[in-house]
């Protein structure tokens, strides 16, 4: 406010997601009768009001997005950006390093701290000329300005150079690397982010990550001596992004095509790409002043006091308690697999992959408590789901029946696996050889109950585990 900045207000619900790639929390909007979306950033809506005159603007809000969990990373949080027409990213930079270094001084009281990782952080002036020259680094006040691609090396000690790099050999490099779920598909985009936040674990001390490629940056102005990269900042330290700010793109035709090629990746599956928003192309053709523009959130203070992001809010989301039972106790779902115990060792486990098989692909996602965490070191870590699986074994078909009635009546799920299917794939002779058949004719080799813990376990206490 004293820097001459208007403190605003955007809208929390949007028709379109945008100003970050992120997944989004869906929701429907009575009155107007439109799906909607929670927003992931308020980015669009305050460079629409650049647009519409006002020149020097901040906000101060929650952002919500549907990802998983880290030290470093919260679904709903509360973030500010903030806008100024007529300068560039190189203003952003010293603006935010001195308003970084206040913000230190008064949260730690000194320019010194130890991070979550027990790292040492050093936020003085803490490059020399003579270290920047050595290394090719310019220098804003003391902070080394790193070009993306030379510290992307830097920081892998020259084992990860993505420069000038298809997408075949980026995947092949991720392989190597030991990030092993990607693919071609996934994009440019996404597998330069993967190496760099592999070599990023090295990181210390503070410094600006400057001219990534125009690929991770659909927001961003292309830097005037090479078009191929853009004017966007981030302000890294111990391992974390901790800010970024950019050069604004003020170019319709560019971004009408970046949005272009974030649609086409996005109905090609990519759910965090961003969407085309012709309202906001609309905005610049109007008129959209250049700007340098910076965001960040309260991550930046769970940095600071060197603590899980979740110590540092007063309502963290956990997982819902049981209170209809007990208020105090987390409600339990379980999967008791039983089979029968006369089968061949590969027909039981045929019965009991069939069976998991069947109950995941009817249920669904619900089953998992988060789809993926996120390592240290930037890496997904897809979860398995979030409930107990035990295998159990029945003396005969007939017993199997009488469980599957129990449990139905006690509206718990429940999922059969039959001789018939064991027999043969076709579903066509299946349904064929069920249509001439009596349930009480009918032979089951499994089941499958999901549901409360001590429901499931009541039915199922008398079944022997499979040993």
């Amino acid at each position: 406010v004293t820097r001459g900045f208007l403190e605003v207000e955007t809208p929390t619900l949007q028709l379109i997601p945008g100003g970050a790639e992120a997944k989004t929390f869906n929701t429907f909007y009575n009155d107007l009768n439109s799906e909607v979306v929670l927003r992931i950033s308020p980015e669009l809506s305050l460079k629409k009001l650049q647009a519409g005159g006002f020149e020097k603007i901040f906000e101060i809000g929650r952002n919500f997005r549907n990802e998983g969990s880290s030290p470093q990373h919260l679904q709903e949080y509360t973030a500010i950006e903030w806008y100024c027409a007529y300068e560039n990213y190189e203003y952003g930079m010293k603006l935010t390093k001195k308003i970084y270094q206040r913000i230190v001084k008064e949260v730690l009281g000194e320019t010194q701290q130890i991070d979550y990782y027990g790292n040492t952080i050093n936020w003085g002036e803490w490059c020399t000329e003579q270290e920047a020259t050595k290394n090719g680094w310019e220098l804003i006040d003391g902070w080394p300005k790193m070009k993306y691609f030379e510290a992307v090396r830097y920081f892998s000690n020259g084992e990860i150079d993505t420069e000038n790099k298809t997408v075949i050999e980026l995947v092949e490099m991720c392989h190597n690397q030991g990030i092993q779920e990607v693919k071609p598909e996934d994009g440019m985009a996404t597998l330069l982010d993967k190496l760099w936040k592999k070599a990023r674990v090295n990181t210390t001390n503070p410094f600006f990550l400057v001219l990534p490629p125009v690929e991770l940056e659909p927001l961003a102005k292309r830097n005037s001596s090479n078009p191929k990269l853009t004017e966007r900042y981030q302000l890294v330290a111990g391992r974390a992004e901790l800010g970024k700010g950019f050069s604004e793109l003020n170019d319709p035709i560019d971004q009408h095509t970046r949005f272009a090629e974030q649609q086409t990746a996005r109905e090609a599956g990519n759910d965090e790409a961003q969407a085309m928003d012709e309202s906001y192309v609309k905005a610049m053709e109007y008129g959209m002043p250049p700007m340098s523009g910076f965001g960040t959130s309260e991550r930046f203070v769970s940095f600071l006091l060197g603590k899980h992001i979740k110590e540092c809010v007063t309502f963290p989301h956990i997982r819902a308690e049981d209170k209809e039972n007990n208020p105090k106790s987390k409600s339990t779902i379980v999967n008791h697999i039983l089979v029968l115990e006369n089968l061949k060792n590969w027909q039981k486990a045929n019965a009991y992959s069939h069976l998991s098989a069947s109950f995941g692909a009817r249920t669904g996602k619900s089953l998992f408590t988060f789809e993926h965490l996120d390592s240290s070191d930037g890496q997904k870590i897809n979860m398995n789901i979030g409930s107990a699986i035990l295998n159990k074994i029945a003396v005969d078909s007939e017993s199997l029946k009488q469980l599957k009635m129990a449990a139905e009546k006690s509206k718990l799920d429940v999922e059969i696996f039959t001789e018939e299917m064991q027999e043969t794939t076709d579903d066509s002779r299946i349904k064929e050889i069920y249509a001439g058949k009596n349930y009480e004719d009918i032979k089951l080799l499994g089941i499958l109950i999901s549901g409360k813990k001590s429901e499931v376990e009541k039915l199922t206490q008398n079944f022997p585990l499979f040993d």
